[in-house]
C-alpha cells in the first residue's frame, strides 16, 4: 500500500501484473465524486503514477557496460541459456536464477528459461555515454593521446596539409623506372612472339 486516507483505508495500492505493476486509486480521478482534479496536486500526482508504474521495470532492462544481468525464475528450469545478439554465453549450473556480470560489450542480451513456466527476458546494454560526448578535447587531452598513440596532430587552421605529407614521405618514387620496365617487357614479348611464329 503506497498511500492511505486519514482513516487508514487504502488510497493508492500497488500490485504486480505479469512483468509490470498496476496502481489502484480507490477514488475516481474525474470530478464526479470529489474535487481532486481541481487541486494543483492532481496533475503531478497522475504523472508520477505513470512514471512509477512504467519507468522502473523499463530502466532495469536498460543497462550500462559492467552492470549485472539478474533474472530469477519462479521454479527451477529444465534449461537456461543466455545470448548476446546471436552468440551463446556461458551460464552457471543454477536452474532457478541467472547472474551475469560480463556485460562490457554493448548489445541485446536474452535470457531464455525452458520449463513449465519458462520465459524470455531481454536486456539492452548501451554503449558508453562518453563515446557520444561531442565536447572538444582540451590541449592536455590531445597531448595525452599523442604520447599514448604516437601520432602528431595537424591543426588545419594554422598549417597546410600538403607540405606536412610531403615531408613525411621517405624513400624515392619508382614510377619512371616501372614505366620503362613495362615498355621493355612489351618489346621482349613482341620479339619472342615473332621468333616463335617463324618456327
Amino acid at each position: 500500500m503506497l498511500g492511505t486516507y486519514a482513516s487508514g483505508d487504502g488510497f493508492l495500492i500497488e500490485g504486480a501484473r505479469g512483468r509490470g505493476k498496476v496502481l489502484l486509486v480507490t477514488s475516481p480521478l474525474d470530478g464526479d465524486w470529489n474535487t481532486l482534479p481541481l487541486y494543483p496536486f492532481y496533475l503531478p500526482f497522475v504523472q508520477s503514477m505513470v512514471r512509477y508504474a512504467c519507468g522502473v521495470s523499463a530502466s532495469s532492462r536498460n543497462l550500462l557496460p559492467g552492470d549485472a544481468i539478474a533474472v530469477s525464475f519462479d521454479e527451477p528450469m529444465e534449461q537456461i541459456s543466455l545470448w548476446r545478439n546471436e552468440e551463446k554465453l556461458p551460464v552457471g549450473e543454477d536452474k532457478s536464477q541467472v547472474r551475469f556480470t560480463e556485460t562490457q560489450q554493448p548489445g541485446v542480451y536474452r535470457v531464455e528459461g525452458k520449463g513449465k513456466s519458462g520465459k524470455v527476458v531481454h536486456f539492452v546494454v548501451q554503449s558508453p555515454r562518453g563515446e557520444s560526448d561531442l565536447t572538444p578535447l582540451s590541449f592536455e587531452q590531445w597531448e595525452k593521446l599523442e604520447k599514448g598513440l604516437g601520432f602528431e596532430r595537424v591543426e588545419m587552421e594554422r598549417q597546410s596539409l600538403g607540405p606536412i605529407l610531403a615531408g613525411e614521405r621517405r624513400g624515392r618514387e619508382l614510377w619512371l623506372e616501372l614505366i620503362v620496365l613495362v615498355l621493355l617487357l612489351g618489346v621482349v614479348e613482341m620479339g619472342l612472339a615473332r621468333i616463335w611464329s617463324d618456327v
